[in-house]
């Protein structure tokens, strides 16, 4: 449990070493986010993947990573089918968490245009050694 709790506190540290719109209660746990997918009984989040990786188990992607103009345009129309109190978490895993360039501006946007419920997944490595390799759910590929 101290552990745990370290663990938190020094993200908690290295998150206001840097310029990043969100806070650690908006940082979801790759393990809770699976534990969340695999229970039928827990409503689910909008999961978007805003870059070239892998689909989580129930997420949509933008037509490209969005660090380009027509991939925030896809995630911009994704997001506004959506109530702004709805739970929306964003993710990416193509790099490590604090360089990967398709995070922040759709985070940023969700903040500004007025949801209340954003978040972030927290992949610090990238997906396929926080996702991907611990056997956490991933949509079907035909």
């Amino acid at each position: 449990m101290s552990l745990v709790i370290c663990a938190m506190l020094f993200s908690l540290y290295a998150f206001k070493q840097t310029d990043v719109p969100w806070d650690i209660t908006q940082l979801v746990y790759p393990a809770d986010l699976a534990k969340t997918l695999n229970d039928p009984a827990v409503k689910k989040p909008v999961i978007i993947c805003v870059g070239p990786v892998d689909l989580i188990k129930g997420a949509v992607k933008t037509s490209e990573a969005t660090s380009t103009l027509k991939g925030m345009e896809d995630f911009k129309y994704l997001v506004s089918k959506h109530a702004k109190d709805k739970e929306i978490i964003v993710y990416c895993g193509c790099c490590k968490f604090k360089t990967c360039p398709n995070i922040k501006p759709p985070f940023e946007y969700l903040e500004e245009a007025g949801y209340k419920n954003a978040k972030v997944l927290y992949l610090p490595t990238d997906l396929s050694a926080d996702w991907i390799e611990k056997g956490y759910p991933l949509e079907e590929t035909n």
